[in-house]
C-alpha cells in the first residue's frame, strides 16, 4: 500500500536555482524556486535563442501500479511574432520593454492555482535583434515565423500583467 511521490521538471537548472523546495507532503505538495531572466550586470533579459520553457509535473501512485501517467504543465507565457505578406522591408528588431524578469515560483499541483508566481519589483527590456528579410515569398499563414529559426521569434516570459507594456517593432 505504499505510495510514491514522482516529480518532474524542465530544465534540469531548476534544481540549482536559489530557494529550491520540494515539499513532499501528502496533501499540499509543492515545487517552490527562483527564476531570473534577466542578463548578469544588464538592464535587458536574455536572448530569446537562450530562453528556456519551463515545465512541471507531480504524480503520487502506488509503487506497485507500474507505469507513472505524467501530464506537464508549462509555467512561462509565450509570445510568437510572425510575419504576414508583405510587398518588402525587414524586421530590424522586437523589443518589450518594462517585463518582469525574476520572481518565484511555487508549483501546487493539488491546488486550484497550480502555479504562483511572486515577482520581483525590478522590470527590463526584453531587446531581441533580427535584420530579417521580409518579402512578396512570405506566404502570411499563420506559421510562419519572421526567421526561419523559430526560437528567435518565440518570446518565453514570466506571466504578468499586460498594463505599462510597451511593444515595439522596429520594421
Amino acid at each position: 500500500d505504499a505510495m510514491v511521490n514522482f516529480w518532474s521538471f524542465h530544465p534540469k537548472e531548476i534544481a540549482l536555482a536559489p530557494n529550491y523546495t520540494i515539499l513532499n507532503d501528502v496533501s499540499t505538495p509543492s515545487l517552490s524556486f527562483y527564476y531570473n531572466q534577466k542578463k548578469a550586470d544588464e538592464d535587458i533579459l536574455v536572448d530569446a535563442t537562450e530562453q528556456k520553457d519551463m515545465f512541471m509535473t507531480y504524480a503520487r501512485q502506488g509503487k506497485e501500479s507500474g507505469s507513472v501517467d505524467l501530464k506537464y504543465i508549462h509555467a512561462l507565457s509565450s509570445i510568437k511574432f510572425q510575419a504576414g505578406k508583405a510587398l518588402s522591408g525587414e524586421v530590424q528588431n522586437i523589443t518589450i520593454s518594462n517585463v518582469y524578469a525574476g520572481g518565484t515560483l511555487t508549483y501546487l499541483p493539488n491546488g486550484s492555482d497550480k502555479l504562483i508566481w511572486e515577482l520581483d519589483n525590478e522590470r527590463y527590456t526584453l531587446n531581441q535583434d533580427f535584420a530579417q528579410g521580409i518579402g512578396e515569398d512570405f506566404t502570411g499563414d499563420l506559421t510562419q515565423g519572421i526567421t526561419q529559426d523559430i526560437n528567435n521569434t518565440i518570446f518565453m516570459l514570466i506571466p504578468q500583467p499586460l498594463a505599462d507594456k510597451t511593444l515595439t517593432i522596429r520594421y
